[in-house]
């Protein structure tokens, strides 16, 4: 899927219709956006609640998602 060359719409359709994400995955996404769209084009303020549960679902997404010979390697833990 080329995200970067898609608007939100756009490429939540392809991600729904894609067989590429599971549902629970394509649900992720799509929550994601709606909210990063908020923030970008409606001057949305998100409680720090918000944008923690939104970094934890789009770190899940990434973690999840990943081919397989990457989810191998082992990620360096974050730094607080």
């Amino acid at each position: 899927m080329r995200a970067s060359e898609q608007t939100t719409e756009e490429f939540i359709r392809a991600a729904t219709t894609s067989r590429l994400l599971q549902l629970e995955h394509q649900q992720l996404v799509i929550a994601f956006l709606e909210q990063s769209d908020l923030v970008k084009f409606a001057r949305h303020q998100p409680a720090q609640t918000d944008m923690e549960a939104a970094l934890a679902a789009a770190e899940r997404l990434v973690l999840e998602t990943r081919p397989p010979e990457i989810a191998q390697v082992e990620i360096a833990p974050k730094k607080v």
